[in-house]
């Protein structure tokens, strides 16, 4: 007996689309996630909401957006273009909240640090430089 597939039509296509592409975006934060916490615990003091996994979950956020914008995956390397547009997507979602504006902007400067100092970062150096100006 034959099984017939369900139609999910353009709507859960666009579902099933946007839950890959986030599972993407998780899995190359997950790649990076060990050397941020270790780095995180040696420059940073966890204060409040302010610790690795926090930043790391608004850095997962950052990288869906980012690969939505530009189609890169990439937790490591960022087109300035796409980081500034992923970034004003998250920053639109906290708008009218400025403990997690403040947030967002330390957790992304902090993140970028974290690139620089490991090494970590395989973007064009200017761009890097770029984003933390």
């Amino acid at each position: 007996m034959v099984k017939k597939k369900r139609s999910t039509g353009r709507a859960g296509t666009a579902a099933q689309d946007e839950q890959a592409l986030r599972g993407k975006a998780r899995r190359a934060v997950d790649v990076v996630t060990p050397a941020f916490v270790a780095w995180f615990a040696e420059h940073e003091e966890p204060v409040g909401l302010w610790n690795a996994a926090a930043v790391l979950d608004v850095v997962q956020d950052l990288v869906f957006a980012h690969a939505e914008g530009t189609g890169i995956i990439s937790a490591t390397g960022f087109t300035p273009d796409g980081f500034v547009g992923a970034y004003d997507v998250l920053a639109e979602s906290v708008e009218g909240k400025q403990d997690l504006s403040d947030f967002l902007s330390a957790a992304m400067h902090s993140y970028l640090d974290f690139l620089e100092d490991t090494g970590t970062w395989d973007g064009d150096p200017e761009d890097l430089a770029t984003l933390q100006g």
